[in-house]
């Protein structure tokens, strides 16, 4: 689950990461970005910009193909790059990754950036019990 802190003092929550509604968030700037992910609290705030990726993998049974997400990645612009936190939803490991920003999907852009509230950029992770 993930919620989106934003501008105007409004929340958007989002149940369903796998299956995100990110392109149905209000168009306001992004305060700070709280994602819970197995035992971890992620919170993100004073990035340039925020993006929620589902990454998948297809496979195919006979005539038809199975959907199966592998890992949510959850980036903030910071300058010139990208820091994407990639969560992996088989081992439930949070890694960090770094691109040049426009490069974060095997060397091309990604889209549905949403805007920023620029601040001191910070990135918490923490232990849920």
């Amino acid at each position: 689950m993930y919620k989106l802190y934003l501008s105007d003092g409004s929340i958007f929550a989002d149940s369903a990461p796998l299956h995100s509604k990110w392109n149905q968030a209000p168009v306001l700037p992004v305060e700070k970005m709280i994602y819970i992910f197995g035992n971890n609290r992620i919170e993100l705030s004073g990035f340039e910009a925020y993006n929620h990726l589902v990454e998948r993998t297809f496979r195919f049974m006979g005539t038809r193909s199975v959907e199966r997400p592998t890992a949510i990645r959850l980036c903030v612009k910071a300058g010139t790059k990208t820091i994407c936190l990639k969560c992996n939803t088989e081992t439930q490991i949070v890694t960090r990754e770094e691109f040049e920003y426009g490069t974060e999907d095997n060397g091309n852009p990604v889209l549905g950036w949403k805007a920023g509230v620029i601040k001191t950029p910070e990135i918490k992770i923490t232990k849920l019990i």
